[in-house]
């Protein structure tokens, strides 16, 4: 067992649970589901989009990690999807939001500046950093996975496969809206999807399974917009810049090709570069707006004396 697998693995599982814990217990204090717990929940639930990422990405994972069977979608990525997908997600998406969020507080307090767009631009700054980081690290001394094609422009290479400089891109878009969720808040720390979900229903009970579907809708919504262009790219043959077509010999065979001979890739370069910034775009005019019809009357509702709370207040 490859103690770079070991290590990736406990650490994704440590994060996870505590972060359910932190959040569960901050949810009883409170009495009532924060945006983070219902964000781990949206997170889970769209994690199944990993494996036709990882077709569409021709990316492998290091034969080591513990595998989930190939049910469905799941059975997508070559070599099959690890055990560690859905876990990790929470750690590799909610976490670098929290990180955002406290950023973006202190600049709003020092520099007063403008609560949504500070918070988009800082969620887009951390999740592209930190992609990045996590990424490049392990590319190039780890391998823990790897990606055999690209399109191309902009990808590093190395022994073991190709890093697309867009994928850090496509991750931030989504770091971005988890942000927005997490840091743009009511005094009573309620996200847009919470507003929304009590003025839609007065009972408790339908209001927390409106809530609960709300944030599994928009996460899939706008993690499958970070998907689609990689998606067009995959089965319209752009895929054009090759790696190491089987990195793993022996234990995982080569993911077969989309179909016809690879061409365009340069048309699949605009492809992506064009749909993930259109994505970026697209949360941000949505935050700006949710912001103005549902968060503002809140803020202008409530007592002058009272200060907007981020949702992980006490």
């Amino acid at each position: 067992m490859f103690w770079g697998v070991v290590v990736f693995e406990i650490l994704c599982w440590v994060v996870f649970f505590a972060m359910l814990g932190t959040f569960t217990y901050l949810s009883f204090k409170r009495g009532r589901v924060l945006p983070g717990l219902w964000l781990m929940l949206g997170i889970f639930a769209m994690s199944w989009i990993e494996a036709p990422f990882d077709n569409a990405m021709y990316a492998q994972f290091h034969p080591d990690f513990h595998r989930l069977p190939p049910i469905g979608p799941l059975g997508m990525t070559q070599g099959q999807l690890p055990v560690i997908a859905p876990p990790g997600y929470i750690m590799y998406f909610l976490l670098p939001a929290l990180i955002a969020v406290g950023i973006a507080k202190l600049i709003i307090k020092r520099h007063n500046t403008d609560q949504v767009n500070t918070l988009i631009v800082c969620g887009l700054a951390v999740g592209v950093l930190w992609d990045l980081s996590i990424e490049g690290l392990q590319a190039q001394y780890l391998h823990l996975w790897t990606f055999s094609r690209v399109v191309p422009g902009l990808a590093l290479s190395n022994d073991m496969g190709l890093l697309p400089a867009y994928v850090p891109l496509a991750m931030g878009a989504f770091i971005v809206f988890a942000t927005v969720i997490v840091g743009n808040t009511t005094t009573e720390g309620d996200s847009v999807i919470d507003i929304g979900a009590k003025l839609v229903t007065t009972s408790p009970g339908a209001r927390l399974g409106l809530q609960a579907v709300a944030y599994i809708v928009l996460c899939t919504f706008v993690y499958a917009t970070t998907y689609l262009p990689h998606a067009i790219t995959k089965y319209a043959g752009m895929v054009t810049q090759t790696g190491v077509l089987v990195p793993y010999p022996g234990r995982i065979a080569m993911q077969p090709e989309s179909g016809g001979p690879q061409s365009n890739g340069f048309l699949g370069a605009v492809i992506i570069w064009g749909l993930l910034c259109g994505s970026v775009a697209l949360t941000w005019w949505w935050a700006k707006k949710a912001d103005r019809l549902l968060i503002a009357p809140m803020l202008a509702s409530a007592t002058p004396a009272v200060e907007r709370k981020p949702s992980l207040a006490n």
